[in-house]
C-alpha cells in the first residue's frame, strides 16, 4: 500500500474552492488568454516594474522604515505584522503614514514610463481595502484605498497599465513575510487559515472600484 500523501484527502475540497474562486473572478478576466495589452489598437507585451514595499511592507524594499523602529532585542522586525505591533506600542503610527505618502509619487511613475516600460505592479494587503480584522485580530492599519486611487490615477496620467496585486489575503496565503505576516515555525500556518470567501470579497471590491 502506498502511504497517504499529506493533504490528499482534502484535495477535492480545495479544488471546489478554486472552482468557486474562478467563477467569482470570471467577469473580470480577459477572454483571449493573451498576456499582452492593447494601446491604440496595437498589441504590446507587458514590460513593467513592481512597486514593492509601499502598501505591503517587507524588510528589503522598506528597509528605512524597518531599521528606524527595532524590536526590543535590537533586531529589525521580520514582517509588516511585527512592525505594526512595534509602531502601535510606541505610538508611532505617524511613521507609517509618512511612508505611505512619500515612498512613491507621480514623478516615479513618469520616470518608469520614460524608461520604456508600460506597466506597474502594486502589491497590497487586504487591510488597505478593508482595514484590520474586527476585534483586534491583527495590528494592520487601514483602510487606505486613497493610495490605490492615486496609483491608478498616476498610471492613467502616464500611460501605464496597472496590475493591482492582492499580496496579503485575509488569514494569509502562506507563513511568509510577503503576505504580511511571517510565522515560525511555518507549521503555525495551514491552508485552512486562508479565508477564501473574504479574499474573494476584497478582490470584488477592488475589481468593481477600478
Amino acid at each position: 500500500l502506498r502511504p497517504r500523501v499529506e493533504g490528499q484527502a482534502r484535495a477535492p475540497k480545495f479544488s471546489n474552492t478554486r472552482a468557486m474562486a474562478l467563477r467569482e473572478i470570471q467577469p473580470f478576466m480577459p477572454t483571449d488568454g493573451d498576456d499582452s495589452l492593447t494601446r491604440g489598437g496595437v498589441r504590446e507585451r507587458w514590460r513593467g516594474v513592481s512597486i514593492g514595499g509601499w502598501l505591503l511592507l517587507e524588510p528589503g524594499p522598506a528597509k528605512a522604515l524597518f531599521s528606524s523602529f527595532l524590536r526590543p532585542d535590537g533586531k529589525e522586525a521580520i514582517c509588516e505584522w511585527e512592525l505594526m505591533e512595534i509602531l502601535r506600542a510606541r505610538d508611532a503610527m505617524h511613521a507609517l503614514h509618512t511612508h505611505r505618502n512619500s515612498y512613491i509619487g507621480l514623478e516615479d511613475f513618469r520616470r518608469i514610463r520614460s524608461m520604456g516600460l508600460n506597466a506597474v505592479r502594486i502589491p497590497f494587503g487586504y487591510w488597505v481595502v478593508d482595514g484590520p480584522m474586527p476585534l483586534g485580530l491583527d495590528p494592520y492599519e487601514g483602510p487606505a484605498l486613497e493610495y490605490l486611487d492615486r496609483a491608478v490615477a498616476w498610471a492613467e496620467q502616464c500611460g501605464l497599465q496597472v496590475l493591482l496585486d492582492l499580496h496579503g489575503c485575509p488569514g494569509g496565503e502562506s507563513a511568509e513575510a510577503p503576505c504580511g505576516r511571517r510565522q515560525r515555525p511555518p507549521s503555525l500556518w495551514h491552508w485552512r487559515c486562508w479565508q477564501f470567501v473574504e479574499t474573494l470579497r476584497v478582490l470584488r471590491v477592488v475589481a468593481t472600484r477600478y
